[in-house]
């Protein structure tokens, strides 16, 4: 491998990032979720399955959408226990 390629450090790694589709869709879910829309007609009006719609509504608002490939931790994983 090049040199050149690698990146310098393992953290430099940039961490992959949401679609703007989907950037969209979680600010219509809050936007309507704010204005006492139910998660059906959320759903109905964005084409979307229900279940997304709670997914996109369980995302922390000052966290952003969620980062694909990106997992919250588990409580086994946070008390170091296999």
């Amino acid at each position: 491998m090049d040199p050149q390629e690698m990146p310098e450090r393992a953290d430099a790694v940039v961490p992959p990032t949401t679609s703007p589709q989907k950037h969209q869709r979680w600010e219509a879910v809050h936007r309507l979720n704010a204005q006492r829309w139910s998660v059906s007609a959320i759903a109905n009006s964005l084409h979307c399955d229900r279940e997304t719609v709670r997914k996109d509504l369980a995302a922390e608002i000052a966290a952003g959408p969620p980062i694909p490939g990106l997992r919250p931790q588990s409580a086994e994983d946070m008390l170091g226990i296999l």
